[in-house]
This record gives C-alpha cells, structure tokens and sequence, in this order.
C-alpha cells in the first residue's frame, strides 16, 4: 500500500465496515497514520484492479522477549488488523498476507473472531487459544454484541 492508495482504501474500507453493527469511522490522515506500511510495525497491501483498489488487507507486528531459556530469546507475532474485501475472497487475501509475514520471519499469524474472521479460522488452520479477545468499551453504553457484528480490532 502506498499514500497514493490511501483516498480509495478509505472508501472501499468504509463501505466494507458498514456490514458491522459497530465500527470505526476512518479518515484519510487516520488511515495513513495507522495502515501506511511502517517496517516491523504495521503492513498493510493493496489488491488493484484496472487500477483501482479493489480490497485491502493488514497486519501489526508484536515482539515478545523469552526469559530464562537457554535458546529461545524472544518470537514475533502478526496479528490480523484491518481488511476490506470487494473481489478477492477473504480466505485467500488472508492467506496472502500469512504468507507474506512467514517470509519476513514471522513466528505466528493471530486473529479474533471479530469482524468475518470466523469464515477462515478452521479452514486456515488457526489454533484456539482462548474463547476469544475481549472488549471493554469505556463511557459506552451498548446492547450486547456478538463478535461478528464487531467491525473493529484492538491494538
């Protein structure tokens, strides 16, 4: 992705995320701060058609340090951040990008259940770890929500 990309991510981001029954709102300046490819932070890829951005998928990257092993000193985790899809199907722009940061050395890919995750988790092979991720929205008053009407991540 590049800041050429930036005006047609928030579009197609924007319409993709109005599915959720809660999501944030992004602008430009928002989506350049936060999905701009930033080495060993965040990276984010663009699928074009005929020139126009036709989906978008991204990552971050979270390092975690290993005490008292005698050879494992720390690993690094990709997690699934923000997507929009309108051509590509989700499983495969997802798998992409797993593939992707294995070659950058990545030791594990992570995802939520939010958002449509679900529809890729067994099929990609995801392990369970937990129930899922947990939200606690301060100064919010909400009816409950399933994770699959959340449009959002934490990070």
């Amino acid at each position: 992705m590049t800041k050429e990309d930036v005006p047609q991510v928030v579009k197609i981001l924007a319409q993709y995320l109005k599915r959720f029954e809660m999501h944030p709102v992004f602008t430009e300046e928002t989506v350049e701060h936060m999905f701009l490819t930033k080495k060993g932070i965040v990276h984010s890829y663009v699928v074009e058609s005929e020139k126009a951005v036709t989906d978008f998928v991204s990552f971050y990257l979270v390092y975690y340090t290993v005490h008292r092993h005698e050879t494992i000193k720390g690993f690094s985790a990709a997690n699934l951040y923000y997507y929009a899809v309108t051509k590509t199907p989700l499983k495969e722009l997802v798998n992409m990008v797993m593939v992707t940061a294995e070659k950058m050395g990545v030791d594990t890919f992570d995802t939520s259940d939010s958002m449509e995750n679900k529809t890729f988790i067994e099929e990609l092979k995801f392990e369970k770890l937990n129930d899922c991720q947990h939200f606690y929205f301060q100064n919010y008053s909400f009816r409950k929500i399933l994770p699959e009407e959340l449009g959002m991540h934490d990070i």
